[in-house]
C-alpha cells in the first residue's frame, strides 16, 4: 500500500483501513441497516487516498450491491476530497 505521509500518519491510515474491514465483516453477520454503509463509504475513500483505486472500486461496489439507494457508493454523489 502507497501511503503518503510521515511513519506515525501511515500506521494511523493502516490502522483504520484494518478497523473498518474487521466492522464490515462483523456488520455482515448482522441484519444490513442503512447507517452500515458508511463503513463501505469510508474504506472506499481511505483506499483512495492511499492510491488503491482497485480496491476502493472494489469496496463501493460490494457498499453499493448492499446498499443500492446509497448516492456516495452507486457513484451519484461525488466523494469528499
Amino acid at each position: 500500500m502507497a501511503l503518503a505521509g510521515s511513519q506515525p500518519e501511515t500506521d494511523r491510515w493502516k490502522h483504520a483501513i484494518g478497523v473498518l474491514e474487521t466492522l464490515i465483516a462483523d456488520q455482515q453477520t448482522m441484519t444490513q441497516e442503512r447507517k452500515h454503509a458508511r463503513a463501505y463509504v469510508e474504506l472506499a475513500q481511505l483506499y483512495r487516498r492511499a492510491g488503491e483505486e482497485d480496491k476502493a472500486a472494489e469496496v463501493r461496489e460490494r457498499g453499493a450491491q448492499l446498499f443500492p439507494r446509497n448516492p456516495q457508493l452507486s457513484g451519484e454523489a461525488s466523494e469528499r476530497p
